[in-house]
């Protein structure tokens, strides 16, 4: 994307918890990047993070949607 910033609205714990969140971001009209160009990573004897990231003109918005509407507990 040209110069397109993009800045991360939730960690999630999983590929799946990050999956959904996509899923939850797309259907409400955000433009979530792809989880497979965005990076994860762990650290020893720690799960795995899932950076969420949307364009940086959209993070506010995209924050306040997923306190609304996706559950940061969702997946035990």
């Amino acid at each position: 994307m040209n110069g397109s910033a993009f800045t991360v609205v939730r960690t999630a714990r999983s590929e799946a918890e990050a999956e959904r969140v996509v899923e939850a971001l797309l259907s409400a009209g955000f433009h979530p990047a792809d989880l497979d160009a965005s990076s994860h990573y762990s650290f020893a004897e720690e799960e795995a993070a899932f950076p969420v990231e949307v364009p940086a003109g959209e993070a506010d918005a995209a924050r306040a949607f997923l306190k609304t509407h996706v559950d940061p507990e969702s997946e035990a």
